[in-house]
């Protein structure tokens, strides 16, 4: 496990030369307004690819140098949020101040996690049209959410109603109403993560499980029946993702990849360095976007061959 994100007074005065700040620290009573705290993990995350396959976007944390000799960083929080790029990691690009960030399935729109709730806003590829933002949740701490591929609704998870602040999977008509919880177990653990099938009928999703301190990937129908759990493998998975043809789930188990059949049978690893995590597939179905090893975007074909960073770490000496 990597030891804490520590910085001294020098790396202040680094900060002050770069004109950047630490990320989530109380002032620490200077008049430079400059922070001493741990700032967010120098990974880039959530990758997710447009449907018309041209464009990329993902998560900045908004780091401008780390030094793996101490595992130290320094971040500007005006460059944090979400990113663009081309296919290929070419003409990389801010767009939204946002933490979390999916597309619809016609590539108009984006929806997206600001201050732990949803909205959705135009995006041309290029540029946001700020002036159609609307905001779809207005209560409770709500994350992850996944448009389904016939457009009409958007799955999400939220804790907004729960007994004991745990999140589970609701989902909303894609301009925000008649909200629908569609799995609700508290008894069991929560449940988080949704990703639609192909055909907008199933969702796949990871739940907790009270009493032994995992989580597996289940499936469920849109309207919340017939649970099933995929795979038991007493591990903690993460992001499960149906590929475009529903036939696969890319997920993240133990910060590797891996993918099995939507029965959850021939589990097959697909990455071995390390880092591998936050899955997506291209519109194709023959490639993955996943965030890999020095926390960069990068790509690999569909059987874990091919595996190419689109975007790099910033590195160098923080003395």
């Amino acid at each position: 496990m990597k030891k804490p994100y520590t910085f001294f007074l020098l790396a202040c005065l680094i900060l002050t030369t770069l004109g950047c700040e630490i990320i989530g620290g109380k002032d620490d009573g200077g008049d430079d307004g400059i922070s001493i705290d741990l700032p967010p993990p120098p990974y880039q995350e959530f990758p997710r690819w447009s449907p018309d396959g041209n464009t990329i976007i993902y998560y900045q944390s908004g780091l401008q140098l780390y030094d793996p000799s101490n595992d130290r960083s320094i971040h500007n929080p005006d460059s944090a949020g979400i990113w663009a790029m081309d296919f290929n990691g070419e003409n990389q690009r801010k767009i939204l101040n946002a933490g979390y960030a999916d597309w619809s399935p016609d590539g108009d729109w984006i929806v997206y996690v600001a201050g732990a709730q949803i909205f959705k806003v135009r995006f041309n590829g290029t540029s946001i049209d700020t002036s159609t933002v609307e905001q779809l949740t207005f209560e409770g701490r709500n994350f992850f959410p996944d448009w389904s591929p016939d457009g009409e609704w958007i799955a999400y998870d939220s804790n907004y109603e729960s007994p004991t602040g745990l999140s589970f999977l609701w989902k909303m008509k894609n301009d925000g109403p008649e909200k629908q919880k569609i799995v609700f177990t508290p008894d069991q653990g929560e449940a988080r993560m949704p990703s639609w099938s192909s055909n907008s009928k199933k969702i796949v999703h990871i739940q907790y499980l009270v009493g032994v301190h995992s989580s597996e990937i289940f499936s469920v129908n849109s309207d919340g029946s017939n649970p099933i759990q995929l795979i038991e493998n007493k591990a903690t998975d993460y992001y499960p993702k149906y590929s475009p043809d529903g036939e696969t789930i890319a997920f993240a188990t133990n910060v590797q990849i891996w993918s099995m059949s939507e029965d959850g049978k021939g589990m097959t690893q697909l990455t071995f360095d390390e880092r591998g995590t936050m899955p997506d597939w291209s519109p194709d179905g023959e490639q993955i976007i996943y965030s890999g090893p020095k926390g960069a975007i990068w790509v690999m074909d569909k059987d874990g061959s091919n595996q190419i960073p689109l975007t790099f770490r910033p590195e160098g000496k923080i003395d």
